[in-house]
């Protein structure tokens, strides 16, 4: 199986084009569920990066719990506080994103970043990507919820799908391979789902191609970049998929995700080491200057 380098030319040519009649609601309704009682900047920066890249309107839910620091910080965004067992999500909140779903015109789902790695969150997020069917992106805890369940993993597999694990992740999900490429495809052929293996040059594979990313390093290591590339993730490939469905937009859309977020680290390092980033900065410095070269 051939690799395919990601590089600026591909990067341009999968960029979702805009058009100047178009209006909020053709660049996508993103459903981004995140969080817990100590991880609200993880919505936030998932939200923040979203809108960065063009998103139209970004619904955020919430434990009820950090409700009002989700909205304060971001005032752009739509937030719900969902009833929540002492700052996390379980069952209850689960009942609560049906009645939204009914409500509101959500087209993609990002679930995971923040919301706490145990039993009920777990189960919580399994019924929510069930519920909901959604095109998904499942990053971080959302990851680790399907570790729990790994028999469930299959009901990714009727919906398009987007996971993004980093290697301890992975390592959670399928056990542990020495090989990069072949951990990728395993979990890929598990699912169903494009998989984002993040790391030094991290591999995109839908279980067909596999593209393997040419820029950033670890400037990029800081907590909270992998929620800003969810978010990253999620927009593009909404975008994206109002020019054709979304399965067969979701390795081009992660790719060219994976390759804009670290070419925000490359031009983070040139201007402040590889030590000085902070996520936010990402998404609120560096992601616009990323697209002003892609024009």
């Amino acid at each position: 199986m051939n690799i395919i380098k990601i590089d600026k030319n591909f990067v341009k040519k999968n960029l979702p084009k805009r058009f100047d009649w178009q209006n909020k609601n053709h660049f996508g309704r993103i459903l981004i569920v995140a969080g817990s009682k100590n991880m609200s900047g993880a919505p936030y920066l998932a939200a923040l990066s979203a809108f960065r890249s063009g998103c139209g309107i970004v619904y955020i839910a919430v434990p009820d719990l950090i409700r009002d620091v989700i909205a304060l910080g971001l005032p752009e965004a739509i937030v719900f506080g969902l009833k929540s067992n002492k700052g996390y999500f379980d069952s209850i909140s689960v009942k609560q994103l049906a009645q939204l779903k009914e409500k509101y015109r959500f087209d993609l789902l990002i679930i995971g970043p923040g919301i706490g790695f145990e039993k009920n969150t777990a189960d919580f997020v399994i019924d929510s990507v069930k519920l909901l069917a959604l095109p998904s992106v499942i990053d971080a805890d959302g990851l680790n919820s399907f570790s729990l369940r790994k028999e469930k993993i299959k009901i990714l597999r009727e919906i398009p799908c987007i996971m993004t694990p980093h290697e301890g992740e992975l390592k959670r999900l399928i056990g542990d391979k020495k090989d990069r490429k072949e951990s990728a495809l395993s979990l890929s052929a598990m699912s169903g789902a494009v998989v984002v293996l993040k790391g030094k040059n991290t591999l995109i594979t839908d279980g067909v191609e596999i593209c393997e990313n040419t820029t950033g390093d670890n400037t990029l290591a800081k907590a909270g970049s992998g929620d800003v590339l969810s978010g990253i993730i999620g927009s593009l490939w909404v975008q994206k998929a109002k020019d054709s469905d979304y399965r067969k937009s979701a390795i081009s859309s992660a790719a060219i995700s994976v390759w804009i977020h670290g070419r925000c680290g490359d031009l983070a390092k040139e201007e402040l080491t590889n030590r000085g980033l902070l996520s936010s900065e990402i998404a609120s410095v560096y992601l616009p200057k990323v697209f002003k070269e892609l024009v």
